[in-house]
């Protein structure tokens, strides 16, 4: 990914690229992208969260227990700047959605 932005989101799968695991949240970060308020388990895959990268970037990717994903806690660490995710016992497994799923 060049030039983008990947904010305030969780991954509980895996980034692959032909069949090869190269990351949690991004296979590679390059050319001033940024990467902020991100999460993954290292439970699903045993990652950094990221595969490639350069010097040009910021990166803020964190590793959660997967019964920490399914709480009130870590929906307020994903809405850090607005809220936007909110969990529902009865979609997705208990992990957050996206707060106009629910509405």
């Amino acid at each position: 990914m060049n030039g983008a932005e990947v904010k305030n989101c969780y991954n509980i799968g895996i980034v692959e690229n032909q069949g090869s695991v190269i990351g949690n949240i991004s296979g590679s970060v390059y050319s001033s992208s940024k990467i902020n308020n991100c999460y993954f388990s290292k439970e699903i895959c045993d990652l950094n969260g990221y595969g490639q990268t350069n010097d040009t970037t910021t990166i803020e990717v964190i590793d959660k227990s997967i019964s920490y994903m399914k709480t009130s806690s870590f929906v307020n660490d994903l809405n850090k700047d607005e809220e936007v995710f909110v969990i529902s016992g009865s979609l997705n497994n208990g992990y957050p959605v996206l707060k106009w799923q629910v509405e």
